[in-house]
């Protein structure tokens, strides 16, 4: 069984420049993660979607469901090249 992605590492992905997007299953979760990575994005997908305590996610927490959704994050891709030797800077 998948564990649920808490609200604890929920507000850890946040603090660390993660933003949430949106929580599905397939195929828009494929679609939507090569879009984000086309956008110069990168993209972060948890299975499994939040435990927020809320009764309107219980079906989703169940054991059946749990495999299927997913929770997709995007944060700016960190630039690793370095442009110290480009005439501009």
């Amino acid at each position: 069984m998948t564990v649920p992605l808490t609200l604890e590492e929920h507000e850890r992905l946040l603090e660390d420049g993660w933003q949430f997007r949106f929580n599905g299953d397939e195929p828009r979760i494929s679609e939507m993660t090569e879009f984000y990575e086309d956008m110069g994005l990168e993209v972060l997908v948890r299975v499994g979607v939040l435990d927020d305590g809320s009764d309107c996610r219980t079906c989703l927490t169940t054991e059946v469901c749990m495999d299927k959704y997913k929770t997709v994050y995007t944060r700016a891709a960190l630039d690793k090249s370095d442009r110290s030797d480009d005439d501009l800077f």
